[in-house]
């Protein structure tokens, strides 16, 4: 069995990592149905027939609603993790908090009762007959209201991501002290094993701030990441509460490229398992 597909298969079982590759099919679907030319432009390359076209166009609607239910079931508790994302936060260190830490609290806070207000409503969505909390018209209100509750999340955490970005390199510590000295020390002539030893001294010096500036550029990557992700899914909610217009395809657009960015992380967390695996 191959790396990739073990890792593909970790990524899979992965809830987050399945959530994330729905997801990604729910975008496609999104962008098939704005675009019909475009599900017959691809037909041939599945070997569908062209009188096939129209029926398989008819399936994508329903197919769509149903993936995205399946995605709401796997997010049921998802929001618990989020409330305890903002109360570790609020009880932990004593002492003055910095402003994307209380930045993150409120993203937590909101992300929290965006989930909750998506799990009471699955009743409601499921498509069962006679099962309902909520009724109708209370159901599209609270979605609308998890909508915006969304919209202020993502604007916490870019906000929140942004000023550790700065941080990052305008705070960040300098290497100093003694191993990252390195001014070359005088060494007589004659001594090879004292010259040999303050090469070895440098080569570590200089590994060591290779290792710091890796640390802080792939730190600072995933902070970057983040905040293009949350931007760019930003456009959902706004068009969902209709404060910008936009089309559904241009939706699904940002869906599936912000499915990807999200789920980079996932996958490479994948990977290092498949690789302790193989140690």
């Amino acid at each position: 069995m191959s790396r990739t597909f073990e890792q593909a298969h970790a990524f899979g079982t992965d809830l987050f990592g399945l959530e994330r590759f729905l997801r990604g099919v729910h975008s496609c679907l999104i962008i098939l149905q704005s675009y019909p030319p475009l599900l017959a432009l691809i037909a041939p390359l599945f070997t569908i027939p062209a009188a096939s076209v129209k029926p398989a166009y008819a399936v994508i609607a329903p197919l769509k609603d149903q993936v995205n239910i399946t995605r709401r079931y796997i997010r049921t508790f998802k929001f618990i993790d989020s409330y305890a994302l903002a109360y570790g936060l609020v009880t932990g260190a004593a002492g003055p908090k910095s402003l994307e830490t209380y930045l993150d609290i409120f993203y937590g806070t909101f992300m929290g009762t965006f989930g909750m207000l998506e799990t009471i409503t699955l009743p409601d969505i499921s498509g069962v007959p006679g099962l309902s909390i909520f009724g109708r018209e209370k159901t599209i209100y609270l979605n609308i209201e998890a909508q915006r509750l969304w919209l202020f999340g993502l604007v916490c955490s870019v906000l929140s991501n942004g000023i550790k970005l700065i941080k990052l390199f305008a705070l960040a510590p300098v290497p100093s002290g003694e191993a990252f000295n390195v001014a070359e020390k005088k060494v007589p002539e004659g001594k090879e094993e004292e010259l040999n030893a303050e090469r070895e001294r440098l080569k570590k010096i200089v590994d060591q701030r290779k290792q710091h500036r890796a640390a802080v550029k792939a730190k600072a990557r995933v902070l970057m990441r983040k905040m293009l992700a949350d931007t760019m899914d930003m456009i959902i909610p706004l068009t969902s509460l209709g404060w910008y217009v936009s089309e559904p395809g241009v939706v699904g657009s940002v869906m599936l490229v912000t499915s990807v960015l999200t789920s980079l992380d996932t996958w490479e967390k994948c990977r290092v398992q498949v690789e302790k695996r193989h140690q």
